[in-house]
């Protein structure tokens, strides 16, 4: 019996042992299997999480890029270069984590959509923002930059659905291992027991009931008991089963408890991307409000227009009964602008900006909340206008762009809900866009008034005006422009630019020179040039004249041109022209005549009395004054008729300026002035008797304009280089002012200095030297002196005036 027993008894327990063996494995697959889906569904979850954080990330990407276009507040920025930093890093860990197959290709059209958004719409537009933020702003009104961001939303919607859906089937699939694991414990424990009954009574007590123990508790395993434990109290193998038993209870509990930490965990995360999805939400529904309330106020030019909208849309959102806005005025007090629901007389038209609750906001620029007795604001009621019903709830905001007070917002509750902070957030975010367009709407209003103003000025003028932008299209032309316009056959509306130009060309007294100077002002379009026109068919004269228009900055804004029709100084000068040729021609005549007569008095005349000699001398004296006045004026009348002309004959300009100083000493000398010249032989092809003339009319200026004590200093400094000889007569006297000097060489001017010091002369020396000068090819200009006084450079050709 006890071989039986023991053949039996070792059948029996390599049975059992097999069947336990099979038992162990089943819950070691099971346990294997718990774990792998624990792990599958921490990386499941993390990877849910990273695609949410993605996700919050290209939302401030969007956020970020509207709100710096509807504010042009750079801390808008701040979350989008957030975001930019932080997503590289994030899309990199999605696409190498997201599994295989149609995961992996969502998570990586995820990535390539979110770099792409960010790339090629995000980046640019805040750019362009920058430079242009009109046009940013209707690029996103475009809709291009949502339809990119509904598209991404769509991908992570089905993104995440899959991840989730997959960590659902992991742990289902882990469940489903544990149960058949139990199950296989369940069955081998039967057959075990089956097999020990049929072994007979004697095994009973070694075998059957410890395994019945065991299968009991494999029964309460079953049943989800992970804490039963059996008393090991067995011999041998079954001994070793009932320790193996308990340590795989234990083992089990400890995975149940860790797979149940992991379930927590992933509920609370769970949790927490539904908390965020419902903030994003609401954040998006307030990015959508504010970005329509930004719409409908650009869409409003007008102060009034803007005001009723900013009022209507900031009461609604508000969840308010009443409202009203103030603007500053042209006096600086806030005026009343536009009201909703209010009382009519509950307002006064106008207040201080110091005055009651809205000066008290402007003051500390902050919104003012007031409740219940503090609130004096009234609505219409039920009854009507005659029977107004008090607010119980006052909310005041200042209207500010930067420092400057635009004006004061307030809206009103009827009922009694207080503003709460987050309803004074969400009213001031709208005030400061209110704001924005209500600054816009005053400078417009500014500028059209500035500019109604000026266009009055410029048509109130009598001088023709067009300003052209950098592109040569015409911005302002006035109404005498146009009427000069029309007489010179110009049309500021049909025509060209090039088309005006040469209808200029046909009618300028110069038609090459003023053709070269509009070449040269087309290549530098900083230059000045004048034209002066005549228009024979109407016998009208006019000078334009162009200059560059410069902002503060100095950048080119553009070009204006001037006409001032100079017809009257024409007729003018013709008729000067007509008198003076007139009365040289009757002076010289009679003037003859009293010389001749003092000769045939002094000839008849033996012995000559001391008066008759004094009074001979003077009438002498003083026809000789007036002959050379009388031929002074000849010369200017012949040189500006065309009619001038020099006898040109080798010669040396040392010479001649050696032999004009000599004269020009004796009077010097008595007036105390000193006479120096440094001169080295100069041959020049010249007038002697004209270059003379013009030699001694600068140094008798020199000398009459230099008090006592004072230098005049002739040059005359060859220059081979271009064949040319210079002549400089400089004093030491009392200068001429700079805006003096581009008149001095017109006949009759004299300088202020010259008219105040009562310093005869006529006016005509300087013309005359002039006329004399360019006759000879050569050139005149004024520079600065000795310690202060006047110079004159005269520049010759060496071989004489061109013959061409």
């Amino acid at each position: 019996m006890s071989t039986r027993l023991s053949t039996i008894t070792l059948t029996l327990m390599v049975v059992v042992a097999l069947v336990i063996g099979a038992i162990i494995g089943g819950l070691t697959l099971g346990t294997v299997r718990l774990r792998d889906a624990g792990s599958d569904s921490a990386r499941a979850e993390r990877t849910v999480a990273t695609a949410t954080r993605i996700q919050s990330l290209v939302i401030d990407l969007e956020t970020g890029e509207r709100g710096f276009l509807v504010t042009r507040d750079r801390r808008f920025l701040e979350p989008l270069r957030e975001a930019q930093r932080s997503l590289p890093s994030l899309l990199t860990w999605l696409e190498r984590s997201s599994g295989t197959g149609g995961q992996r290709e969502r998570a990586r059209a995820i990535a390539d959509g979110v770099r792409s958004y960010e790339r090629d719409w995000v980046t640019p537009i805040v750019r362009l923002g920058g430079r242009d933020l009109g046009a940013a702003r209707r690029k996103v009104a475009s809709g291009g930059g949502k339809t990119r961001v509904d598209a991404l939303r769509k991908l992570f919607s089905a993104f995440v659905g899959d991840e989730q859906a997959r960590a659902d089937h992991v742990r289902a699939d882990a469940a489903e291992a544990g149960r058949r694991g139990i199950l296989t414990g369940v069955a081998g424990g039967i057959v075990a027991v089956l097999i020990i009954l049929a072994t007979g009574v004697s095994v009973m007590r070694a075998v059957v009931r410890p395994l019945r123990r065991l299968a009991g508790a494999l029964v309460r395993v079953g049943h989800g008991d992970l804490q039963v434990e059996v008393d090991e109290d067995a011999v041998g193998e079954v001994g070793d089963l009932e320790r193996g038993f308990n340590a795989m209870s234990r083992s089990l509990q400890e995975h149940h408890d860790e797979l149940e930490g992991q379930t927590a965990e992933v509920e609370a995360q769970r949790d927490d991307l539904e908390r965020t999805f419902s903030e994003l939400e609401d954040e998006k529904a307030w990015v959508e409000t504010l970005f329509g309330f930004v719409e409908r106020l650009v869409a409003e030019r007008e102060l009034q227009g803007v005001a009723d909208v900013a009022l209507e849309h900031v009461v609604r959102q508000a969840r308010a009964d009443a409202g009203a806005i103030r603007t500053v005025g042209e006096e600086g007090a806030l005026e009343l602008t536009a009201t909703l629901g209010v009382a009519e007389g509950a307002l006064a038209a106008t207040i201080a900006p110091d005055d009651g609750v809205s000066g008290r906001a402007v003051a500390e620029r902050r919104p003012i909340v007031l409740s219940h007795a503090d609130a004096g604001l009234q609505v219409e009621g039920l009854g009507g206008p005659a029977h107004p019903v008090r607010v119980r709830h006052e909310l005041h905001v200042p209207l500010f762009r930067g420092r400057e007070l635009l004006g004061v917002l307030v809206v009103a509750r009827v009922a009694d809900r207080a503003f709460r902070p987050e309803d004074v957030d969400r009213v001031r975010g709208l005030a400061e866009q209110a704001a924005v367009a209500l600054a816009k709407a005053v400078e417009e209003r500014r500028s059209a008034r500035l500019a109604a103003v000026n266009a009055s000025v410029l048509d109130a003028t009598s001088f023709g005006v067009v300003m052209y932008d950098v592109g040569g299209r015409v911005v302002v032309v006035n109404r005498v422009m146009r009427e000069m316009a029309a007489v010179l056959g110009i049309d500021f509306d049909t025509m060209s630019l090039q088309g005006r130009v040469d209808a200029m060309l046909r009618h300028a007294t110069d038609p090459q020179t003023a053709a070269a100077e509009f070449a040269r002002v087309a290549r530098d379009a900083r230059l000045h040039m004048r034209v002066e026109m005549h228009v024979a068919e109407a016998d009208r004269w006019f000078i334009a004249r162009t200059d560059p228009v410069l902002d503060a900055d100095g950048a080119l804004l553009g070009r204006i041109v001037s006409y001032r029709e100079s017809t009257r100084d024409h007729e003018l000068q013709r008729m000067r022209d007509e008198f003076v040729a007139t009365v040289t021609h009757e002076l010289r005549t009679p003037l003859s005549s009293v010389v001749a007569a003092v000769d045939l008095l002094e000839d008849e005349t033996d012995e000559p009395t001391p008066g008759q000699q004094h009074w001979a001398g003077m009438i002498r004296r003083n026809v000789d004054r007036l002959l050379r006045l009388v031929d002074d004026l000849l010369t200017v009348a012949r040189a500006e008729s065309g009619e001038f002309a020099v006898q040109t004959a080798p010669a040396d300009l040392a010479t001649i300026v050696l032999d004009a100083a000599a004269s020009a000493r004796a009077g010097a000398e008595a007036k105390g002035v000193t006479v120096e010249v440094r001169a080295v032989p100069a041959p020049v092809v010249a007038d002697v008797t004209r270059m003379a003339q013009a030699v001694d009319n600068l140094l008798a200026n020199a000398v009459k304009f230099t008090p006592e004590g004072g230098t005049v200093r002739v040059d005359v400094v060859p220059r081979p280089g271009d064949r040319t000889v210079e002549l400089v007569v400089a004093d030491s006297g009392i200068g001429i002012p700079e805006e003096d000097r581009g008149r001095l060489f017109e006949r009759f001017y004299r300088a202020p200095a010259a008219t105040r010091g009562a310093v005869p002369g006529t006016g005509l020396g300087l013309a005359i030297t002039r006329s004399i000068v360019a006759a000879h090819g050569g050139t005149i200009r004024v520079a600065d002196g000795i310690d202060g006084g006047t110079a004159f450079v005269i520049v010759l050709p060496v071989d004489g005036p061109s013959r061409g």
